[in-house]
């Protein structure tokens, strides 16, 4: 919204609804009408989708700044995914046809959300990849690797199972890799399972690559997924 003129953003003021929603609540759900955007003001609301067995896929966790759904601007169809609220929020509100009205006669700020929107897709393409070419000690490496802090730590909080959403498994799935990645020396899981501290980022790096990493420390064979493909037209055996 920062790349509209001050007259839109003045006009789409007026009409704004300023919300605050407890953990849990539902900004929208899948099959809803696109007709709202949401700005986040502050805490964190999650897009995700849950299958006909139940497991939910988190796609992204948005923070302040960010607009969950913010496909739908440019169109009116219905969500794809749910929104929900984590740990509480405040968001601002406004009618999609009027910031669709305002976008278009703004061209830099329609840039701005075309671009918005490549990173998303190329967003996506990551994390689709991931899921097919990666296993779960690669994908958490990666994980981890995108929330290092200075210190080198790693703040997984108190609501883990939306981490293990976000890497598509459950949390007793993410659990048993976080004690993988720790006996080879490559983290140290700390207070209770909310903290993490990395201790060989190269390790790290190496398996969210794909790679084989050495040997764990009790002798046996890594469990990440070598990156060499079998020769088109070759047979299996």
């Amino acid at each position: 919204m920062d790349a509209l003129g001050e007259d839109s953003r003045d006009s789409l003021a007026r009409i704004a609804a300023r919300r605050i929603h407890p953990d849990g609540a539902t900004l929208f759900r899948r099959g809803d009408p696109g007709d709202r955007v949401w700005l986040i003001c502050s805490g964190s609301v999650q897009a995700s989708r849950i299958g006909a067995d139940g497991r939910e896929l988190v796609v992204h966790v948005a923070g302040p700044g960010e607009t969950p759904g913010q496909v739908d601007v440019l169109d009116d169809g219905a969500r794809s995914l749910d929104a929900i609220v984590v740990g509480g929020a405040e968001t601002i509100s406004l009618p999609a046809q009027a910031v669709r009205e305002e976008l278009l006669c703004n061209p830099a700020a329609l840039m701005r959300l075309a671009v918005d929107l490549v990173q998303i897709v190329r967003y996506l393409d990551s994390t689709i990849s991931d899921q097919v070419l990666l296993d779960l000690d690669g994908r958490l490496a990666k994980l981890l690797l995108s929330r290092r802090l200075g210190d080198d730590s790693v703040q997984l909080g108190l609501n883990q199972t939306m981490v293990a959403n976000q890497l598509g498994v459950a949390r007793q799935s993410m659990n048993r890799s976080l004690g993988v990645l720790a006996r080879r020396g490559l983290i140290a899981v700390e207070a209770g399972g909310r903290k993490v501290r990395i201790l060989d980022a190269e390790g790290l790096l190496t398996l969210a690559a794909g790679e084989l990493t050495p040997p764990a420390p009790d002798g046996r064979p890594a469990q990440g997924k070598s990156t060499t493909s079998r020769p088109s037209g070759s047979a299996s055996t």
